[in-house]
């Protein structure tokens, strides 16, 4: 299974709408995450003459952090199978799957993910009062802290801990 069907499976790539759209509707959705433009691709920069494949996927990932304002620790968190498993995939699904990263990183730190864009409070039938992206709806079935708190992890409550600017 490639890393992009892998994060659409656990639901680390899902579209996050933003503004004021109404739910059921056809219209295009627009993303808190900045659209990726990868203007010179990481390949180009890589000299895989001289490296192992795991390097060049490890080289590969820490320009693209850097291109996309990612901290670096990101990608030497990551061990050899990962890398293995990262090969072959386009700097589109490789910048996703950094940021699906930071975004977990930020959750489990009970911060409200960069990407989000601020945070707006919201109630969720599982977590009760979470945080969740401006223009999410105010009330949701699940959440993308649901996983968080079924993992016995703590999740950032409304009022009691404003991790963020809060709509």
């Amino acid at each position: 299974m490639s890393v992009a069907n892998l994060l659409r499976a656990h639901g680390f790539i899902p579209a996050v709408p933003i503004g004021g759209q109404s739910l059921g509707t056809l219209e295009p959705l627009q993303h808190a995450v900045p659209p990726l433009s990868p203007a010179s691709p990481a390949e180009d920069l890589i000299d895989a003459a001289s490296m192992s494949p795991v390097t060049q996927v490890r080289t590969k990932l820490l320009l693209l952090a850097a291109a996309d304002d990612l901290p670096a620790d990101l990608v030497h968190g990551l061990v050899d199978d990962d890398l293995s498993t990262c090969s072959g995939e386009t700097d589109v699904t490789l910048t996703a799957y950094l940021r699906a990263i930071a975004a977990s990183r930020a959750m489990d730190a009970r911060q409200v993910p960069p990407g989000w864009g601020g945070a707006a409070e919201a109630i969720c039938e599982g977590c009760g009062p979470v945080l969740l992206w401006p223009g999410s709806p105010s009330m949701v079935k699940a959440c993308p802290w649901c996983f968080k708190r079924k993992a016995g992890r703590e999740i950032p409550r409304p009022g009691k801990d404003a991790l963020g600017p809060v709509s």
